[in-house]
Formats: C-alpha cells, structure tokens, sequence
C-alpha cells in the first residue's frame, strides 16, 4: 500500500502538469473561441428554430415520410447550457 502511495504521489504533478499542458488553447484555438453570451445566443436559436423529437420512433417515421435523415443528439443535463 505504502508503495501505491508512493507511486500516486510521484504520478499526480507530473499528471497535472500534462493535464495544464493539453488544456491550454493554442492561439488559433482562442481565435474560434465563442464568447460567452453569444454561444448563449446561438443555443437559444438553437433550441426554439429546430423541432426537436422527444420519440424516437415518431421522429423515424417523419423523416421516413419526408425522406430526410435524423440528427440523433444523446446528452446530459440540459440544451440550454446548464448541464
């Protein structure tokens, strides 16, 4: 147990380090990057312009009638950013 902890102790800086590392966005990456309110905005329009199936049998059988392909989206929490 003594050397699980050991090894745990050494691991987590270096683990730290690396996670810093990976997470800190290039600059083209802070480029793209959508400012708050307006990602705010764009989920708005998002969740009132599309008509969205909570079935997904109902949601077949329409796109099989209007010949159209689904959009399947699974998440977690809420589509209006709080999740």
């Amino acid at each position: 147990m003594n050397k699980l902890r050991a090894v745990t102790a050494a691991f987590l800086p270096v683990f730290a380090l690396c996670t810093t590392l990976l997470t800190v966005p290039s600059a083209e990456a802070r480029r793209m990057m959508v400012p708050g309110e307006e990602a705010q905005s764009r989920t708005t329009m998002l969740s009132q312009e599309i008509r969205w199936h909570k079935d997904l049998s109902a949601a077949q059988t329409q796109a099989r009638r209007q010949g159209k392909l689904i959009f399947w989206m699974h998440m977690l929490g809420q589509i209006d950013g709080v999740t």
